[in-house]
């Protein structure tokens, strides 16, 4: 097994002015570099047989602009994440590839993020498509929504429920109106549960055997699921 690059590792290849271990690690714990990253780990071990990928390949994987991809390209050669692969006949013929086939990062090197900024960073961009998506897919499967609001309400146990539905208790919730088959195939449910161990397990491993059945299908739509449980120790 190859063995695992840590920040110190890099700042002997990186370019002086960018190369502290703590810039690195800074760099690798953002969730857009390590997004960005990824074509060029595919670069590797290029199909065609020449090692790393072009800017204008890894734009194209990435669907986004080559003019500003380069301007994050720079900042990762000079950190040392990323190294040239060759110049070739001058800058549409460059390549590139990482440093190394993968990078680890102590918490512990990470000293300006705490562990709850670590979890919020790295679960922004996919919160914000599911939002992003839910909204749009609402206004479409929904025309009536800006009739719809929050109920708050009593719950069993002194809870309050926050629950999203029409103003007119007749009509359908709106996750009963998700299952009909003519809704859309979404969901958003948070839910609170009184649990006893063994039951909490066996919620996690039916989860898990869901995730298991599904998650290696390759259908025609992509998707975005959010699962998670904790037991609540801090209320």
């Amino acid at each position: 097994m190859d063995a695992l690059i840590f920040p110190e590792d890099l700042a002997r290849r990186a370019v002086a002015g960018d190369s502290s271990p703590e810039r690195h690690a800074e760099l690798l714990a953002d969730p857009r570099v390590q997004r960005l990253l990824g074509p060029f780990f595919v670069g590797l071990e290029s199909k065609s047989g020449a090692a790393g990928v072009s800017v204008a390949q890894a734009a194209d994987a990435l669907n986004m602009e080559a003019r500003a991809l380069r301007y994050w390209v720079n900042k990762l050669l000079t950190a040392g994440l990323l190294c040239e692969v060759n110049s070739g006949g001058g800058r549409a013929a460059r390549r590139y590839r990482t440093s190394a086939p993968h990078y680890f990062v102590s918490f512990a090197q990470i000293p300006r993020l705490t562990l709850d900024a670590l979890f919020e960073r790295a679960e922004a961009i996919p919160l914000e498509t599911l939002h992003r998506n839910l909204l749009a897919l609402s206004h479409g499967a929904f025309p009536g929504l800006h009739q719809w609001g929050l109920w708050v309400e009593p719950a069993v146990g002194g809870r309050i429920e926050v629950r999203v539905g029409p103003a007119e208790r007749a009509v359908s919730s709106v996750q009963a109106l998700l299952r009909e088959a003519h809704g859309p195939a979404a969901l958003m449910c948070w839910l609170p549960l009184q649990l006893d161990f063994q039951d909490a397990k066996a919620f996690q491993r039916e989860l898990g055997d869901l995730i298991e059945r599904y998650q290696d299908r390759r259908g025609a739509q992509p998707y975005l699921a959010r699962i998670a449980m904790t037991p609540i120790l801090e209320p």
